[in-house]
């Protein structure tokens, strides 16, 4: 029987004695070669605080596109101030959230009005599931209001909706905003689910008669009618980058903003100006081989958690890692090699203070992040989070990815209303 238990325990003990000295080899290596990355590092943050300042090559771009982790209460935070901070410092007014055309149309009301039941009306089903019915994102839009109630007419925030329609009803009350109900009866009926709009809105295009006779009625409010409809037929494309890009691209058109400064909020994945390795490529990565003139004038920050809670959804976790009915606080680190690590992990740590957000500049000169792909790729020994990691195209450098790294130490869960 000891003999049993000896051999037992040595099935057990090698490989866990095996991880203890991979580890420990591992991360002395990484901590070493982090010492060619430290210096640079050191030269190029900014403590993001209530006074910071960038470099002045930030504020000549265009595009700003900001790529955060769904579920952190500093997220939104954040967001509020670094767009607060542009509009102040060099009139940026248009916010591209991650939201749909008419989810965008209830939010400028709000912005207008500051009645709060319609955050909750325009983001019942925000394909953003952390921040749905979430106090921290939600405070967010209430900051906006009371920021854009000071503002002068030339500055007030535009709210732009450029994704996926996510909300049937919403678009549906959002169609009948623009027509008188003579006109929403004719064309539409009795249509509720998706392919009927579909149907509807394409024989209403088939029908030049009737597309004139609706711009001699609506005049310039055309324009928006027109819109709206062109993204319920953008469904039928295949791919979610695809179809933000395809209304992106119609929106700045048909409302004339070739020349105006936009800031985005989406989530990181959007956010990075380079395909991944099996070629898909993101948001970002679209827009700047387009033939956007901002695409040519842009710029991606990418935000990195460590030491954090995040919120989710309980029933998508174990039940070992649920701590409410609905919703759950997880432990988010970037440092644990079993589960999810980013090379490169250590040299924020140590050039970063505990508590707070640091902003990193990653294309500056002499950057060393032009020929590696280190704080963008990510290693695992267990497959668990698998679905989570970007496959990065070796081949390219960080910076082709983004040029900018908003670093958030310690940060709490975005907490819902009710949890």
């Amino acid at each position: 029987m000891k003999k049993v238990l000896r051999i037992l325990g040595l099935v057990i003990l090698t490989p866990l004695c095996m991880y203890w000295v991979y580890s420990a080899v591992f991360h002395t290596m990484e901590y070493v070669k982090g010492n060619d990355y430290v210096d640079y590092l050191n030269n190029n943050k900014t403590v993001f605080n209530s006074d910071f300042e960038l470099d002045a090559s930030f504020y000549e771009k265009q595009f700003y596109i900001v790529g955060e982790i769904h579920g952190f209460a500093k997220s939104p935070e954040i967001d509020f101030k670094l767009f607060k901070h542009l509009n102040k410092r060099i009139g940026v007014r248009y916010y591209m959230s991650e939201v749909d055309f008419s989810q965008a149309y209830y939010l400028n009301q709000y912005l207008e009005t500051g009645n709060d039941s319609i955050i909750h009306y325009a983001l019942e089903n925000w394909l953003v599931v952390q921040a749905q019915n979430n106090r921290d994102y939600y405070q967010k839009w209430k900051e906006l209001y009371k920021y854009n109630k000071s503002l002068p007419k030339e500055k007030k925030i535009v709210v732009l909706g450029c994704d996926v329609v996510s909300d049937m009803t919403l678009f549906k009350d959002h169609l009948k905003s623009l027509l008188d109900t003579i006109d929403y009866t004719a064309v539409f009926a009795n249509a509720k689910k998706r392919v009927e709009f579909v149907k509807r809105i394409k024989s209403f295009k088939g029908d030049l008669q009737k597309q004139n006779s609706f711009k001699s009625k609506y005049g310039s409010g055309f324009a928006e009618i027109s819109h709206l409809m062109e993204t319920m037929l953008q469904t039928e494309l295949s791919g979610r980058e695809e179809k933000i890009f395809t209304n992106f691209k119609k929106l700045i058109k048909t409302y004339e903003l070739e020349n105006e400064k936009i800031y985005s909020f989406y989530g990181n994945f959007h956010a990075l100006q380079a395909s991944t390795s099996d070629g898909f490529e993101p948001l970002a990565a679209k827009i700047k081989r387009s033939d956007l003139a901002m695409g040519q004038n842009m710029v991606s920050l990418n935000m990195l958690f460590n030491d954090s809670e995040m919120i989710m959804p309980s029933n998508g976790l174990p039940s070992y890692l649920q701590t409410g009915p609905n919703w759950s606080e997880v432990a988010f680190k970037y440092d644990s090699l079993l589960l999810f690590y980013l090379q490169g992990i250590k040299d924020l740590m140590r050039t970063s203070e505990e508590s707070s957000v640091t902003f990193y500049k990653m294309n500056g000169i002499n950057t060393p992040y032009e020929n590696t792909n280190r704080l963008m790729n990510v290693k695992m020994l267990l497959p668990f989070l698998e679905n989570q990691k970007i496959e990065i195209d070796e081949k390219l450098g960080s910076v082709d990815y983004s040029q900018y790294l908003i670093f958030v130490r310690n940060s709490e869960a975005a907490q819902p209303y009710q949890f």
